[in-house]
């Protein structure tokens, strides 16, 4: 992070992980909810609503209820939405794929169409002031991605893992299509970074090299889309700029 100058991240994991980062380095790190063995957050809607005050989480995700064969929708998850949307924390959903032979290896209920973004659609409906993100934009489902921010202009998406994972020419045809579609001001970077530190660097070397944005679209990308997203404060914002 000090190298590549990142002066905030949003980390999930479990609690005692997210709280040992936060101790090593204050102020670096929102920390978002980790999800237990059955596939649902390991703290209740009650426990989150302290830890949220007590500024440990501050975002709801990564939910990657995809790999445990849950739909946004499940019932299960409508009082963390209704929480959430309650305090004013976004959403990280996963969309989109996961890795190669995960259903015959580590994750069994994983369904490629769970990953599908209209999926989320119910949960926007009925929580119209949700702050969410699609992560990983829901490729390769982008036509949805799209359709999505189209008709909900407070959601937003993150690259995620498609600046390293896709070949060069399909995240270049995934990013286009998102920005040719008008959404270069709600598109947020990301790593997906697990257990490769090497991932940061590259990611954030492939969007830099992307030749059909601008600066300001890359800067927008990289800091200004959060900034507004998770709401900092001026004073925040200026200190980052004097990093």
């Amino acid at each position: 992070m000090d190298r590549y100058n990142i002066v905030l991240a949003v980390v999930s994991g479990p609690e005692i992980a997210i709280r040992t980062w936060q101790e090593n380095a204050p102020g670096r790190f929102i920390g978002g909810v980790f999800l237990g063995d059955e596939g649902l957050p390991e703290h209740s809607p009650n426990q989150l609503t302290g830890l949220v005050e007590d500024g440990v989480m501050g975002a709801f995700g990564e939910l990657g209820l995809q790999y445990y064969g849950i739909e946004p929708d499940d019932p299960r998850m409508h009082e963390y939405y209704e929480t959430a949307e309650r305090l004013g924390i976004p959403v990280a959903l996963h969309t989109g794929l996961g890795p190669p032979r995960g259903p015959h290896t580590f994750a069994p209920e994983f369904r490629t169409t769970l990953g599908r973004p209209s999926l989320f659609e119910p949960v926007l409906v009925r929580h119209p002031n949700l702050k969410a993100y699609l992560m990983h934009a829901g490729w390769p489902y982008i036509s949805e991605t799209i359709a999505l921010m189209y008709v909900y202009p407070d959601l937003y998406a993150d690259v995620g893992v498609l600046s390293w994972a896709l070949p060069r020419e399909a995240f270049h045809e995934a990013l286009r299509s998102l920005i040719n579609a008008g959404f270069g001001d709600r598109l947020l970077f990301g790593t997906d970074q697990m257990f490769w530190p090497g991932a940061i660097g590259l990611a954030i070397e492939t969007l830099e090299n992307v030749p059909f944005l601008s600066d300001e679209q890359k800067r927008d990308i990289f800091y200004n889309n959060a900034a507004r997203f998770l709401q900092l404060s001026e004073e925040e914002i200026a200190r980052h700029h004097g990093k």
